[in-house]
């Protein structure tokens, strides 16, 4: 590792204290110099947040649906998982790389077409067997929509 001379005088001019106690680490971005998740968080999201105030993913739910969502009668994870699933925010291949954390974008089972979350959740033939298996009868609207959100897929529960 090469230091160069500015960061050499920077290092040789901070001041050694006259006090003898142990060093202790302190987090400058909270009050109470204590990290916590939280701060982390708003220093991360300040920092690598895109310029516009506009949100990750281009749907922005109606609060109905919203409503509709937490008021179902399913497990707490269930809930949590449509709305992360409406609001884009799955760990998909697709949303991997778009988020940097990946190389590529294609099914790991089918490998026929990107991992997004539709695919995911409806459209993988793997994915469709275990829909035809399973208790819940899935109707899948073949209009040219796109995405989760627009109301291209229906469940009802057998």
């Amino acid at each position: 590792m090469v230091v160069s001379a500015d960061e050499v005088q920077a290092i040789t001019s901070i001041p050694i204290s006259l006090f003898s106690r142990e060093d202790v680490l302190v987090w400058h971005f909270s009050s109470n110099g204590v990290y916590s998740v939280k701060s982390g968080y708003r220093v991360a999201f300040h920092n690598l947040a895109p310029p516009s105030n506009h949100p990750f993913s281009s749907f922005i739910p109606d609060r109905n649906m919203w409503a509709a969502i937490w008021k179902l009668d399913i497990p707490h994870k269930m809930r949590h998982f449509w709305w992360r699933a409406c609001s884009n925010s799955l760990a998909t291949k697709e949303n991997l790389v778009r988020r940097k954390c990946g190389v590529s974008k294609g099914c790991p089972i089918c490998g026929v077409v990107d991992e997004s979350i539709e695919h995911v959740i409806f459209d993988c033939e793997w994915v469709r067997a275990v829909w035809f298996g399973c208790n819940v009868y899935l109707n899948l609207n073949q209009e040219n929509s796109s995405s989760i959100q627009n109301g291209r897929h229906k469940l009802w529960k057998i």
